[in-house]
């Protein structure tokens, strides 16, 4: 289940109904197929975000972070991969 993984302290945020920013994540909403077959391939439409309002709740509700989830929550280790054919045989 993914949202085990998730920061429970905000988790709230996306799902109860007196959640300062829940019309953010609406149940319902349209897709433009725009000539696409599959639901997949479709453009989401919903309505763009108050992004003032997010920072604000975002900013009272990280206070409430564990440790642990406060970890999580921040940027690791900026980490680069490159490929070298010289390491590495054919199948």
């Amino acid at each position: 289940m993914c949202n085990v993984k998730f920061l429970n302290c905000l988790q709230w945020l996306m799902t109860e109904k007196d959640s300062p920013i829940l019309d953010f994540y609406p149940e319902k909403f349209e897709q433009d197929l725009n000539g696409k077959k599959a639901d997949w391939e479709a453009v989401v439409l919903i309505p763009f975000i108050d992004e003032g309002k997010l920072l604000t709740v975002m900013e009272n509700e990280v206070l409430n972070l564990s440790t642990e989830e406060a970890y999580r929550n921040s940027r690791g280790t900026m980490m680069c991969y490159r490929y070298d054919s010289r390491f590495y045989k054919p199948y």
